[in-house]
């Protein structure tokens, strides 16, 4: 009789492996993490430069720069760099000469660190120019 218990048992075990069900998990929502969205706004004197410093908490994020405004005149073109910064001036990693607009004038995925930006007049200024740029980064 113990033979035919331990067979039956053996087979009742086959049979409820050969089943298939599926585990339900909790679906887990993670949260979407948002850039912070910066305004940088200074006045650049005729001839003159201005340094602006933002830090990057989260390193592999987007690092976008977007040029909102310049004037008087409006659309004013300015001598734009962004860098890091060295003592009291700013290593220039990228720079180019150009004019506000909603499209962003530097993307990219950037490490985590102190950045800075530097706006300066390339001659077109005929008094003080007040500028706004955005900088979203993670």
């Amino acid at each position: 009789m113990k033979r035919f218990l331990v067979v039956a048992t053996i087979a009742g075990s086959s049979i409820a492996c050969g089943q298939t069900s599926t585990p339900t998990i909790p679906s887990q929502t993670q949260p979407s993490i948002q850039p912070t969205i910066e305004r940088l706004t200074g006045t650049v004197a005729v001839g003159g430069i201005d340094i602006k410093t933002f830090a990057v908490n989260r390193s592999n994020g987007n690092l976008s720069l977007t040029f909102v405004d310049a004037g008087p005149p409006a659309g004013t073109l300015m001598g734009i760099g962004l860098g890091q910064p060295s003592g009291t001036s700013c290593s220039l990693a990228s720079s180019g000469q150009v004019r506000p607009s909603a499209v962003p004038i530097f993307s990219d995925i950037v490490p985590a660190g102190t950045y800075c930006l530097a706006i300066q007049d390339v001659g077109a200024a005929t008094g003080p120019i007040t500028y706004i740029f955005d900088v979203s980064h993670y």
